[in-house]
């Protein structure tokens, strides 16, 4: 019998799947390997997939160029370089669409066996599904950070924090 509330039942009888039951104590440490793994694995898919969407959309006329080499660029040699057909830009961009896609599609079905599998109202399958999401989105964080560099950081000095900073001040 399921119920609406968080348990430690030691018997699953249909965990997602009709013929799908746990009942040992070593069925639950894999079923929790399973999912916090695959929750990981669901933070590294966002990260995937948001790269693909910024080298889809790069400019067309520095592909070949990496950050460096396009800062070091002076604006009026930019403006020479010869933009890339009009007909590749398109292919290369469909080419990325049809990644994210399908890593949307990933992404998504694995997010509702994600979901579904928290809907079991276990606590060691909801403990192993917190910890996979948070130890991926700090491991992949540290990732895109490094892959994007600090000038895609959010702006130290934004206008919008100081009231915040202001009003937290004056808690403390």
């Amino acid at each position: 019998m399921m119920t609406n509330y968080f348990n430690q039942h030691s018997t699953i009888e249909h965990f997602l799947f009709n013929d799908w039951k746990i009942s040992l104590s070593g069925d639950f440490a894999i079923a929790s390997i399973v999912f916090g793994v695959a929750t990981f694995l669901l933070e590294g898919l966002k990260v995937w997939r948001e790269s693909l969407h910024k080298q889809g959309h790069k400019d067309p006329l520095t592909y070949s160029m990496n950050e460096r080499t396009v800062s070091e660029t002076s604006p009026l040699l930019r403006s020479l370089i010869l933009p890339p057909d009009p007909d590749h830009v398109k292919k290369r961009w469909f080419k990325y669409h049809l990644v994210a896609t399908l890593i949307n599609i990933v992404q998504l079905v694995l997010a509702y066996m994600i979901m579904l599998a928290v809907m079991s109202y276990n606590v060691w399958i909801f403990l192993a599904v917190t910890l996979g999401s948070g130890s991926g989105y700090f491991l992949f964080g540290i990732i895109r950070l490094h892959a994007t560099g600090p000038s895609e950081l959010p702006d130290q000095t934004d206008p919008t924090l100081e009231g915040f900073e202001q009003s937290f001040s004056s808690i403390t």
